[in-house]
């Protein structure tokens, strides 16, 4: 190779390697919030009293995205799921799915469904943005 030249493959990964270091010290920098039983109990009644999230954050001075990502695990975690449930889901789902595939479908431009297609096959973890 003559001098001078850079070799294409050596750069890219000099660059990824910065980007995972600099990664890395974002993450060691991020606080992790250790939600309490109390801070629990405070956002499940502040929100049920109809509190909008903007007071949420400021009354209990935490971030808007950790009291939302904090809810809404604890709605997940608060359904147990059973057959009859799944069941209601299933018959829910074929009542619903063209009218809720439909709109997505227009914004896309193609059929609804080849969009109801497209998530599955894209799955859950993909289909989530951060």
């Amino acid at each position: 190779m003559p001098r001078g030249e850079v070799r294409i493959d050596v750069w890219c990964f000099q660059i990824f390697a910065y980007e995972q270091a600099e990664r890395r010290t974002a993450t060691k920098n991020r606080t992790v919030r250790q939600w309490t039983s109390d801070d629990d109990d405070m956002l499940l009644g502040l929100k049920s009293s109809g509190h909008t999230w903007q007071q949420i954050t400021t009354f209990m001075e935490i971030p808007s995205t950790t009291c939302k990502e904090r809810y809404n695990k604890l709605m997940k975690m608060s359904v147990v799921w059973n057959k009859e449930l799944d069941i209601k889901v299933r018959k829910a789902y074929f009542k619903h799915r063209e009218t809720m595939w439909q709109s997505v479908a227009r914004e896309v431009g193609v059929p609804w469904r080849a969009v109801e297609d497209r998530a599955w096959d894209l799955g859950k973890k993909s289909l989530v943005i951060k």
